[in-house]
């Protein structure tokens, strides 16, 4: 995943290793079928940009990945009003 972002991120792919706090794929892979992986950032704002950064990526279109977010309800709902308000997770 590190490698991944850090081929997104150009500019960034040097501190890719300190961007990341944590990434685990959720539930197992089955034959060619990709899981979904969690991806948890050390700030809000290295999310932002990977965010902007992947929704034109190239690299996503040809491997075919899709960045999506899985927030709580309640998570959701300050950031719908909002989207620039900070929530603590």
């Amino acid at each position: 995943m590190i490698k991944l972002l850090s081929e997104i991120a150009l500019q960034g792919a040097q501190k890719m290793n300190k961007t990341v706090d944590m990434a685990h794929q959720v539930g197992k892979k089955e034959g060619k079928k990709t899981c979904q992986v969690i991806i948890q950032f050390v700030m809000r704002e290295h999310r932002k940009e990977i965010w902007r950064l992947t929704k034109e990526s190239e690299i996503c279109k040809q491997m075919g990945v899709c960045f999506t977010e899985d927030l709580t309800v309640a998570d959701k709902k300050p950031l719908e009003a909002d989207p620039g308000v900070i929530v603590d997770m």
